[in-house]
């Protein structure tokens, strides 16, 4: 419609240049593309599904679990040996905190009653 009006009559921009237009069609690719990376989708497509059924075919089943003979399981068995220290270390310093803190109530014990005494 603006094309036909424009065929009719003319338009001129504020800066006084005329404004122009023409209808075309973009062209249609023919043949083999030209240029490196154009490749249509459809081809796209047909190529991603060979290859997903390649991988599947080519699946190896893997264990959930590490596995003895990798550096997952090395790691993971020094990970639980140093977390067995460390909970030894907790339990015996707790210990002694509690030995500790029984000396001192006991002290604590002993030195109120002292001061009833000698009132």
């Amino acid at each position: 419609m603006a094309v036909k009006k424009l065929d009719e009559a003319f338009l001129v921009l504020s800066d006084g240049r005329p404004l122009i237009a023409t209808k075309a069609a973009a062209p249609v690719a023919s043949g083999k593309p030209k240029f490196a990376g154009h490749i249509s989708i459809e081809k796209h497509k047909l190529m991603h599904r060979s290859h997903q059924a390649e991988d599947i075919r080519k699946a190896v089943s893997t264990s959930h679990c590490s596995q003895p003979n990798t550096i997952e399981y090395e790691m993971a068995m020094e990970w639980r040996l140093l977390q067995e220290k460390s909970e030894c270390w907790w339990k015996e310093l707790y210990k002694q905190e509690d030995l500790e803190l029984d000396k001192v109530k006991r002290n604590h014990l002993i030195l109120t009653a002292n001061k009833k005494l000698d009132k």
